[in-house]
């Protein structure tokens, strides 16, 4: 008979350790990341990449969200779906 606290089967550490494994020999899931780690930056909620300090950017003034470039200004945010991007204001200004 089998103890509860010695199953038969490998133990969920061991298994994941042994996953964990196997996928650092194969790295089918390597990734390069494209961004310089030692400058700061924010993230582009559209297209995920990264926004340096002093490029251009547009926001939106409820979530924060930040947007390379100018392509998204006077659109609807992708992130919080009702305030208008790359409108300044005090208060909450939502879409069409």
């Amino acid at each position: 008979m089998c103890s509860i606290l010695n199953p038969p089967f490998l133990s969920t550490n061991q298994q994941a350790t042994k996953v964990l494994q196997k996928s650092e020999q194969m790295a089918r899931n390597e990734h390069t990341l494209n961004y310089n780690e030692n400058a700061a930056f924010t993230i582009d909620c559209k297209d995920f990449v990264p926004i340096y300090t002093g490029e251009d950017c547009v926001k939106s003034s409820y979530s924060g969200s930040a947007y390379k470039g100018s392509e998204m200004k006077g659109k609807v945010c992708l992130t919080d779906g009702f305030s208008t991007v790359g409108v300044e204001t005090i208060g909450l200004v939502t879409g069409k």
